[in-house]
């Protein structure tokens, strides 16, 4: 870098990757490189998985003192966005394509079950269709089961 009348130029070899760490594995030389500029992308994706976590734990204390019946569906809700937010924020962070393509298939986790154990939140927080949710309840959440399996055997 060359500074010049208080501003730093970048030299010509300049890469906006960040090069974390190398070390070796079965004899290769293995390299993890992360865009610098998908940064703050990264750490808003990041920042709101920590804060779904702290609400799946919240209602997790919750659920165990009040026995509510929706505050289990919340819970799943939370950790599904969390699993998918943080997996996200490495898919779109990472430069080699394995490693994109191992967190974008990470995603499917807790992307699958958040549709599903949003209709049965809003089912049973609303009062609305709470016959149907705790009956079909198993059946709903075979969906999500079924594209992750799927989603693994691909």
């Amino acid at each position: 870098m060359i500074k010049t009348s208080g501003v730093f130029l970048l030299s010509p070899p300049y890469s906006p990757n960040l090069h974390i760490h190398n070390w070796k594995k079965e004899g290769r030389l293995i390299s993890l490189q992360i865009h610098t500029t998908a940064f703050p992308f990264m750490g808003a994706l990041i920042f709101s998985g920590l804060i779904s976590t702290l609400l799946a734990i919240r209602a997790y204390k919750a659920y165990n003192c009040h026995r509510s019946p929706f505050v289990k569906h919340f819970t799943l809700v939370m950790l599904g966005m969390t699993l998918w937010s943080i997996n996200y924020a490495f898919e779109i962070g990472f430069m080699e394509p394995g490693q994109k393509y191992f967190f974008a298939r990470l995603q499917y986790l807790g992307l699958s079950f958040i549709p599903v154990s949003w209709f049965l939140f809003t089912s049973e927080y609303s009062g609305i269709g709470i016959q149907f949710a705790r009956k079909y309840e198993k059946l709903l959440y075979l969906l999500p089961c079924s594209v992750i399996l799927l989603m693994v055997t691909i």
